[in-house]
């Protein structure tokens, strides 16, 4: 991510709109519990040194070096073995996989859409989209 004055966040909560559970197991498995109740909960967009410092991000740099780092880190990856590489990742991102669901497979949520509430006047609820967590 680039330094400076740059934000990033989830604010879902602060327009009145659950944060999707999908979105928020993800980011449950990105920063911990205690930081994406935080985050999620209070709706909160946070500067890019907290981003980092909460592990939304894994580095920051200047603007002009955000696309040259990201190349860096992709070469880094190109040196290693690729199949003991391409197996740890799939492997350590299996649970992540899970939550959107693999191409031509249902993940463990499914959309779902919000009745409006009491009084409130449509589409604003009505075309809201939501991913629930399948029980069955």
């Amino acid at each position: 991510m680039a330094e400076g004055d740059w934000k990033m966040g989830f604010n879902e909560v602060q327009v009145g709109i659950p944060l999707p559970p999908v979105i928020l197991s993800a980011l449950r498995r990105q920063v911990g519990p205690r930081q994406a109740e935080r985050l999620g909960t209070g709706g909160l967009v946070i500067s890019a040194t907290e981003a980092a410092r909460t592990g939304l991000v894994d580095e920051l740099a200047s603007l002009e070096r955000v696309v040259e780092r990201a190349v860096a880190w992709c070469q880094t990856l190109l040196t290693l073995p690729p199949q003991a590489m391409s197996v740890t990742r799939q492997r350590s991102r299996a649970d992540l996989a899970g939550y959107f669901g693999a191409p031509g497979k249902a993940g463990r949520f499914q959309r779902v859409r919000f009745p409006p509430r009491k009084g409130e006047e449509p589409p604003h609820r009505e075309s809201s989209l939501g991913l629930m967590k399948v029980t069955t």
